[in-house]
């Protein structure tokens, strides 16, 4: 009798472990038991990145008749500008075209991704002062321009800069664009004050200038009002005319040594009424000094 209860003991306690063994199969055992010799692990699936595209900002496209907030100078263009309403008190130039050739009433050149490949928006200013005006120093290079070159040729493009005249006759005021340099020439026919340089151009490639194109700055060599001694001098290959040695040597007016008196400096223009003698240089603009001896 206590050996059929032995057994029963033992047959139940085996079938719970049987049972526990069952359960720990189906639940895939302990987190920390290896898995069976032989067995493939399968990772959680993770999910893509995702990429968010940035949207290109949108470049507007500019159209003549258009209004900027920015208006350009002999010296310098603006760097960012907005197109604004033309009734806006923001809007300080307007564009006037945009096409490959800008016409010559143009301020200022605008380039950029908002303007058509191989075209150039042209702005003009909606008030003075307009860089682009005739002696103004800025806009398109035209007749009534002037420029500084400061490597003269007729054989190779000079580079022609534009800038400001000092005077309405230059230094290095257009007269004319040319095909040829035989065409420099006055109404007359005559060559006095006309001087030619190259720049590059398929049509017109002969500039036609007044002197003073090659003088970096422009201004009087010798203050009008001062009294300057007598020079030394010698005559030269012209009738009349004097080579003078060194310059002028400034001196009070009140001085025995004062010769003469600087009355002005001139171009193309007459000295002024009283002038006795004029010293004139190449190297300076205006390049005559007009002196009234004491």
């Amino acid at each position: 009798m206590a050996n059929r209860r032995l057994i029963a003991v033992l047959t139940a306690i085996i079938a719970v472990l049987v049972a526990v063994i069952v359960v720990m199969i189906v639940n895939g055992g302990d987190d920390d038991r290896a898995s069976p010799a032989g067995a493939v692990s399968t990772p959680s699936p993770v999910s893509p990145s995702v990429q968010t595209p940035v949207a290109s900002p949108v470049v507007q496209t500019v159209a003549k008749g258009q209004c900027l907030n920015a208006a350009y100078t002999v010296n310098s263009s603006p760097g960012v500008v907005s197109v604004v309403p033309c009734e806006d008190a923001q809007a300080k130039s307007r564009i006037i075209a945009v096409t490959a050739d800008c016409p010559a009433e143009t301020d200022g050149l605008r380039h950029g991704p908002e303007v058509p490949a191989g075209r150039t928006a042209c702005v003009r200013n909606l008030a003075a002062p307009h860089p682009g005006d005739p002696g103004k120093g800025g806009g398109i290079l035209r007749p009534g321009d002037c420029v500084y070159i400061a490597e003269p040729s007729d054989t190779k493009d000079t580079d022609p800069q534009e800038r400001p005249c000092h005077d309405r006759y230059g230094p290095g005021k257009i007269w004319n664009f040319y095909k040829k340099k035989s065409q420099c020439k006055d109404a007359d026919g005559f060559l006095d004050n006309h001087y030619t340089n190259r720049r590059d151009h398929p049509t017109k490639p002969v500039i036609c200038t007044s002197e003073g194109y090659d003088v970096e700055t422009p201004g009087a060599q010798y203050a009008k009002g001062i009294c300057v001694r007598k020079p030394a001098s010698f005559e030269g290959g012209v009738p009349g005319w004097r080579t003078v040695v060194g310059g002028l040597d400034e001196v009070g007016c009140r001085s025995k040594s004062a010769w003469a008196k600087i009355v002005g400096s001139v171009s193309a223009q007459r000295c002024p009424s009283g002038t006795t003698d004029t010293l004139s240089s190449i190297d300076w603009y205006p390049g005559t000094t007009c002196l009234r001896r004491l």
